[in-house]
């Protein structure tokens, strides 16, 4: 092999280095580049779930505080009733035991 052979086959060969290496370095950014992508999608799409599941607890509260009104107005409705106008003995002793609550908690004991 002449010397011309051997430079040049050196410097085909520090050629073909550079570039597996810079082919490799390329590679790993495009790599990181796209797990980049993913994790922010992947936190995208978890913000836009916790962001539902809040206002699906939101509703669900509303929802709640609108039975919790319509059937605490039934309870004092029928209550209000027993205590007025008792017509069973089922109601009779149900009057009977709210008056002895109202007694207890309302008495002022001297």
């Amino acid at each position: 092999m002449e010397y011309c052979e051997l430079v040049s086959l050196i410097v085909l060969s520090f050629d073909n280095m550079n570039h597996v290496l810079i082919l490799h370095v390329f590679n790993r950014y495009k790599r990181q580049k796209k797990e980049r992508e993913l994790a922010k999608k992947r936190k995208e799409r978890q913000k836009k779930a916790d962001d539902e599941k809040d206002h699906e607890l939101e509703a669900w509260l509303s929802k709640w505080a609108e039975k919790e009104v319509v059937k605490a107005a039934a309870i004092t409705k029928h209550l209000t009733r027993i205590l007025n106008d008792a017509e069973t003995k089922e109601e009779r002793a149900e009057r009977k035991q709210l008056l002895k609550e109202i007694k207890v908690n309302t008495c002022v004991c001297p």
